[in-house]
């Protein structure tokens, strides 16, 4: 077997009155890209790789010893296929695939031929050194017979120790070694994939993490395999941008309470909360969730409920009907997770030639805890004071910590809803600064300050007068609706 290497194993086709193999300057050029574009990709932990590299969509993750390749329509999968000009014998190597999903038994492989041949063959092996795999034989399949210009499906089938150890693999180099006469017009290859499990839709072929359906309730076939499907979709795009250390298994769950949900590894949601396909959307935003679920304590709610449905806005099926927030709307705060529009207007105006404001407090919210502060370290303006610039100049600012007091939505002090001078606030005063009924948790006075709490909204119910910071509130935790601050 012929062993290629990553620099100088990859061509680029050159113009057409060149002879096979010469690349010619701007060739030379094209190899350098392709070459370091190898090398990112192969330095990625990504989840898409498998079903980039193995869809053949762009030939700088494949390169050759013995022959000369490029793009081809003649595909029959995605967009393009890879074509194999030059020589009869080729040696055409992946791109290290970080880990690959979806192992069974056997390797599927597409290939088009340009004429009929009398012999031939394509072989398969396998490489990861770092899992004792060497050059493993997969197996051969025979070209001799096929009808020339028809797409015919070629099987190799794992050794069951070589399935086990493929699953569990880490940088693993496809090769492809063909052998044939030498023709004048390429040969084509396409859609390489494992074989799929008896369950698993044609979309989830190659898609970098496996999907277990867990079916405890009935449900429409035909609307779960559109989920799986937005979920094949979108779940490797969101670890690749987010978090490339997300589960590669997931489960989704058909349960019958609440509506939808994502914990740890699981997605659920209520199956007669989702009848038809028209909202198909609300699985990018549990994905997301599931994105997020290495977030530390501290990181308020209504980030995480807004980011997601930031994440579902952006990659939003056109027509649909849900729809969010893209501008500021009386008695919205940030505070109840009305943030789409807000983010979008905050790259516009502090953000503009960087990564956007979501992305870069995702990153930063993962290295350390979480604080109002980080939004004034990312643009240069507190959070406050960009709000009450988002809407106009028509949303209350809070006053400055120490000048009034201060509450949180969870016990010792965690996650702020912001500072009030002295003054009354109803329910409906209340709202539009942030805050709902029943969320404060903890307070911090200041001394000369007193603030009178009360369990409803206009000032009546269960009351209690506080003088001192208090980490947790007694039968006041989670009960306030109204409150009065005083200067003493």
């Amino acid at each position: 077997m012929l062993i290629g290497t990553l620099a100088a194993g990859c061509a680029d086709v050159g113009s057409e009155d060149q002879e096979p193999g010469e690349l010619g300057a701007a060739g030379e050029a094209g190899q350098t890209r392709a070459v370091q574009q190898n090398i990112e990709f192969a330095n990625e932990p990504s989840m898409r790789q498998q079903k980039v590299v193995f869809g053949f969509e762009d030939a700088s993750h494949w390169h050759v010893s013995g022959g000369v390749l490029s793009v081809s329509s003649d595909h029959t999968e995605g967009q393009l296929a890879l074509a194999v000009g030059g020589a009869g014998r080729a040696e055409i190597s992946s791109t290290p695939l970080d880990r690959l999903t979806g192992v069974t038994d056997r390797l599927l492989l597409d290939v088009r031929l340009p004429i009929a041949l009398a012999w031939g063959n394509v072989q398969l092996f396998v490489n990861s050194p770092s899992s004792n795999v060497f050059n493993r034989p997969v197996g051969s399949a025979s070209l001799q017979g096929l009808t020339p210009g028809a797409a015919h499906e070629l099987t190799f089938t794992l050794a069951a120790d070589l399935q086990a150890a493929l699953a569990q693999a880490r940088d693993v180099v496809v090769t492809i070694e063909l052998n044939q006469p030498a023709t004048a017009v390429p040969t084509v290859f396409d859609h390489l994939r494992f074989a799929p499990l008896p369950g698993v839709p044609a979309c989830g072929e190659n898609a970098g993490f496996t999907l277990n359906v867990i079916r405890t309730h009935e449900f429409d076939e035909g609307v779960l395999e559109n989920i799986q499907c937005r979920l094949y979709e979108m779940y490797p795009v969101l670890s690749d941008r987010f978090n490339p250390d997300a589960p590669r298994a997931l489960n989704l769950e058909l349960v019958d309470t609440g509506v939808a949900g994502a914990n740890g590894d699981t997605i659920s949601f209520n199956v007669h909360e989702f009848p038809d396909s028209s909202d198909l959307d609300a699985f990018v935003h549990e994905a997301m969730h599931i994105m997020q679920s290495g977030y530390p304590k501290g990181v308020p709610g209504w980030f995480v409920e807004g980011g997601a449905d930031y994440i579902r806005d952006q990659y939003r099926t056109p027509g649909t009907s849900w729809s969010a927030s893209q501008s500021w709307e009386q008695d919205q705060h940030y505070q109840h997770g009305e943030i789409t529009g807000f983010l979008k207007w905050i790259d516009a105006h502090y953000r503009v030639g960087q990564e956007p404001m979501l992305d870069a407090l995702d990153r930063v919210v993962r290295e350390r805890e979480y604080s109002p502060e980080m939004w004034g370290e990312l643009t240069g303006v507190d959070i406050n004071t960009m709000w009450y610039e988002y809407s106009g100049g028509r949303t209350p600012m809070p006053a400055p910590e120490g000048q009034g007091v201060t509450f949180f939505a969870d016990v010792d002090y965690y996650e702020t809803l912001g500072t009030f001078a002295p003054g009354e606030y109803d329910a409906a005063a209340l709202f539009p600064r942030g805050i709902d009924r029943n969320w404060i948790s903890s307070i911090k006075v200041p001394a000369g300050y007193s603030v009178t709490a009360y369990a409803n909204g206009n000032f009546t119910g269960t009351r209690r007068t506080y003088t001192v910071n208090r980490r947790a509130l007694d039968i006041m935790e989670d009960e306030i609706e109204s409150f009065i601050v005083t200067r003493l």
